[in-house]
């Protein structure tokens, strides 16, 4: 809300979740540029996750610059096994280096995840916290003043000061992975 507060709706659980407006999932893994949803009417985008161990390189939509105050959301499940930092979204490191954001697994942790932002001189104090495999989760992530909230399923869960705002990237934003294609999000 322009109020700055945060509005949570529950959702049933569905195999196949289709967001209000969405008039399909993508049948293909690939570019779908114009199936990102930023506030104009467009579809947002769904990863489908690399079936059978196969490595994928996931969706890359163009690089958007984010406000000082921003904030991210997205319905996920982890599988069980996911590679040493396999990234969810995000358009990090930048071209300079200590750009942009990240969600990504935190190292070989398996599903415990992190997020944060760079603002380019060094990373800043982000959050962690865990998913469940096998399970959907909606996640948000409010950056406002300089504090990270992060809500699982509507509820908060944690937070940090980062002391700072973010510096965009202009890398393109990577769904299922990361740059360099090795980091794929199963």
């Amino acid at each position: 809300a322009e109020s700055g507060d945060l509005i949570a709706i529950g959702l049933d659980t569905s195999p196949i979740p289709i967001l209000p407006g969405a008039p399909n999932i993508p049948a293909r893994q690939g570019k779908h540029d114009s199936e990102f949803n930023l506030g104009g009417g467009k579809a947002p985008v769904f990863h489908k996750g690399f079936k059978g161990g196969n490595i994928g390189e996931g969706i890359e939509i163009e690089a958007v610059s984010l406000e000082a105050d921003f904030s991210v959301d997205a319905i996920v499940m982890p599988f069980s096994n996911q590679v040493a930092y396999a990234g969810i979204l995000g358009n990090h490191p930048g071209l300079n280096s200590h750009e942009g954001f990240v969600i990504q697994q935190d190292g070989i942790k398996q599903n415990e995840f992190t997020f944060g932002y760079g603002n380019g001189r060094r990373w800043l104090p982000g959050v962690r916290f865990k998913l469940s495999e096998n399970r959907w989760s909606y996640i948000a992530i409010v950056v406002k003043n300089s504090r990270i909230k992060f809500y699982k399923n509507g509820n908060f869960e944690t937070g940090a000061e980062t002391g700072d705002s973010i510096k965009n990237s202009l890398m393109p934003i990577s769904i299922g992975n990361w740059d360099d294609k090795d980091r794929p999000f199963n």
